[in-house]
């Protein structure tokens, strides 16, 4: 990837779940922009653009609320050093959310904008470690951070994706295989432990008596994370970077797909 060149991508995230009588299918698509301005260990800034749920503009008060809160984190720099992501333009970012912050308290007021506003802020405005970690817990960002490993350390990879219907974080042990010829990197991988998995899905199922105490057989969970990325060159020069999540379990069944296409 050549300094000062940028390269556009569309988004598309789809999440399907069944979690217990609930069910949800969502798709988020939006267009992102990769910039390299600095050479061998360089800067990344990232943009985010034309924010849709289901083909449409988000139109409810709290998820357009939410939307503009995350809309003032882009654009977003980081300097990749020696394979470590270093957020650099954190004070820029605390503005545009200050800013942001103040005109949604004028036009909204109650305990659910309350909430919202209180969630967001605490993952983002505490210090620069703190709206870091907020980024890293993106998908975008975990596709960015993988292509951009180096060869060596594809082994033995750790993924780490948050699963968003049970507020909960999936860590994930797998391998990754490289082929030079095709330039293609393949990842696969299963969850290291289920156990908070099960707790959140029996914690709903309790809360909303559809279980009193949770069987042997309702323990049983299966996971899978696989990564597919097609690279032109090298580092974020990638054609597309295809991510899928599943998750089963007699009370659960999760589906997602993150899927990163190149802008010609």
């Amino acid at each position: 990837m050549e300094p000062n060149v940028s390269y556009k991508f569309s988004v598309t995230h789809a999440i399907n779940f069944d979690l217990f009588e609930k069910k949800s299918a969502a798709t988020s698509t939006y267009e992102a922009a990769f910039k390299q301005v600095k050479g061998n260990n360089f800067r990344i800034e990232v943009k985010r653009s034309d924010f849709k749920v289901n083909d449409k503009e988000i139109e409810t008060k709290f998820e357009s609320v939410a939307y503009e809160y995350n809309k003032a984190l882009f654009p977003v720099l980081f300097d990749v050093i020696d394979g470590s992501f270093l957020l650099a333009n954190y004070n820029e970012i605390a503005a545009r959310i200050e800013l942001t912050d103040a005109e949604l308290r004028f036009k909204h007021d109650g305990p659910g904008f309350q909430y919202i506003r209180n969630q967001f802020l605490e993952n983002v405005n505490k210090d620069g470690y703190t709206m870091s970690q907020h980024f890293f817990s993106f998908g975008l960002m975990k596709v960015i951070m993988l292509c951009l490993q180096e060869t060596e350390k594809y082994e033995d990879y750790q993924f780490q994706w948050e699963i968003i219907p049970l507020e909960t974080t999936l860590f994930c042990d797998g391998n990754t295989v490289f082929s030079s010829e095709q330039n293609v990197l393949q990842y696969s991988g299963q969850a290291n432990s289920t156990n908070a998995l099960f707790d959140q899905i029996t914690a709903y199922g309790i809360r909303n008596k559809f279980i009193q105490e949770p069987t042997e057989a309702q323990a049983f969970i299966t996971t899978t994370i696989t990564n597919k990325t097609q690279f032109i060159n090298t580092k974020l020069d990638f054609e597309f970077s295809e991510t899928e999540i599943k998750i089963n379990n007699s009370h659960f069944n999760y589906q997602e797909k993150l899927a990163v296409r190149r802008k010609f």
